[in-house]
């Protein structure tokens, strides 16, 4: 066995003995001692550090069995990279454990119902005022009757726990929000955008005597000067950290781009790299989800005593480089020019009308359960609210994604009427017509048609 750099396992980082190796099997076998416990934990911690994988030797041949390292809240395991039996998803480089190795994974492919990555389940927000840190470092390896478990058959498009932490920035602080035209005194910077989200972050705590605004920066260079008052604060608030959390720090930059473990962010030539894989909405074309607002958590390191190192990140893409404004994919992005342009349009036409256009970023209750629009409309008619206007990206076109639309919006309804679009009506042919069509429905709906 050997360990091999994560996505290359053609590059070897190390080899792994024979002792560690069979500690390894004994672990998942359930048939260790305390010995072989130390050695396989050994193994996967180095593994993990090195942003590696460890390729199993049942198999000879171009391509061997994977195991990729886990650190999960407290302890260590493994997870396999081979998929079942007749996975469409199953890949000719990533085979299935010989027989008689503990690996081995055999069970039969079964297909989901449905294809979660183009259903993002509506997450209720918490309520609290705590912002959550990084747990204590994990010191175990994981509990051998629940060693290993299998890649799921569809990729999960719920967000990661720090993205619901960034959405709650960026809904507490009111930047998924494009307020009416008539209320629009001038176009906000980008730096006043962050500056809401650092004042909002002083109504939140991330211990008990530290507000979320004394550990978090919005500005990338503090990561690169151990001098900055942000840094000061992180050592300084080390010794009030609970021993079940690590001490933690916070940082949100704007990034014009990001990799599996890089962030760049818009502020600097450079990029910071991130010891875990960066995490992002799965939808929609890779080459149109960016740029991003990223959301990035520091410790001092598995000792505790530095250097700072980025642990976790999530990117949430934005409208544009020069907004905060979150969308979920490049299609959401070309529906919301629409909505900007039609606020623009009756902005002009009914100046007594003001519409804002509002991105949920959490889930809307109604009395059929939970949902979230992609986009609400609130409309005030001198200054009297009309009813709200629900707008739907319907980005795919197969059975599965209409299914889970189905369940879903009927409960919007019950929020206000709802417009649908579709990539074919934002096509340059037809962008004209949907806008008329956009109008006329928004005017119907408002009873000023």
């Amino acid at each position: 066995m050997k360990v091999v750099l994560r996505q290359h396992p053609t590059y070897t980082i190390a080899d792994i003995d024979d002792f560690d190796a069979l500690s390894l099997r004994r672990w998942y076998d359930n048939s260790s001692s305390d010995k072989d416990d130390e050695a396989a934990l050994g193994v996967i911690k180095s593994a993990h550090s090195n942003d590696g994988w460890i390729a199993c030797d049942c198999l000879q041949g171009d391509h061997r069995p994977l195991l990729a390292p886990v650190r999960q809240s407290h302890t260590y395991t493994l997870k396999r990279l081979s998929r079942a039996v007749g996975d469409p998803l199953a890949r000719s480089d990533r085979p299935n454990h010989a027989e008689g190795c503990p690996f081995r994974f055999d069970r039969e492919y079964g297909a989901t119902k449905a294809d979660i990555r183009f259903f993002l389940r509506p997450v209720i927000p918490k309520n609290t005022s705590y912002f959550d840190g990084l747990p204590a470092v994990a010191d175990k390896i994981a509990d051998r009757d629940a060693s290993i478990a299998p890649v799921a058959p569809t990729r999960s498009d719920r967000p990661s726990a720090l993205g619901i932490q960034l959405w709650r920035l960026l809904d507490g602080a009111g930047l998924n929000r494009i307020p009416p035209i008539q209320d629009q005194e001038q176009i906000p910077k980008l730096t006043d955008q962050a500056k809401r989200i650092k004042a909002h972050a002083k109504s939140l705590k991330a211990l008990r005597t530290w507000r979320l605004s004394s550990l978090l920066s919005t500005w990338a260079t503090d990561y690169f000067d151990e001098t900055s008052f942000w840094q000061r604060n992180f050592k300084k608030s080390k010794p009030d950290w609970p021993s079940t959390q690590r001490p933690t720090a916070f940082m949100t930059v704007s990034a014009t781009g990001i990799t599996e473990s890089k962030i760049y962010p818009a502020s600097l030539a450079g990029h910071i790299d991130v010891a875990t894989r960066v995490r992002r909405p799965l939808r929609g074309d890779p080459k149109n989800r960016g740029p991003f607002l990223t959301i990035i958590n520091f410790d001092d390191g598995d000792d505790n005593e530095g250097p700072m190192r980025a642990v976790q990140a999530y990117a949430q893409p934005v409208y544009s480089g020069d907004t905060l404004y979150p969308v979920e994919s490049g299609f959401e992005r070309s529906v919301l020019d629409f909505l900007i342009w039609a606020q623009a349009a009756l902005a002009k036409a009914a100046p007594f009308m003001k519409i804002a256009i509002h991105k949920p970023l959490f889930a809307v209750s109604t009395e059929d359960g939970p949902c979230r629009p992609d986009f609400i409309l609130d409309i005030s008619i001198r200054d009297r609210p009309a009813p709200r206007l629900i707008i739907e990206a319907m980005g795919f076109d197969t059975d599965d994604y209409e299914a889970a639309k189905a369940a879903t919006v009927p409960r919007m309804r019950r929020i206000g009427p709802v417009f649908e679009i579709r990539p074919p009506q934002i096509s340059e042919k037809n962008a004209a017509a949907t806008s008329k069509l956009l109008l006329d429905w928004i005017l119907a709906n408002t009873s000023l048609a």
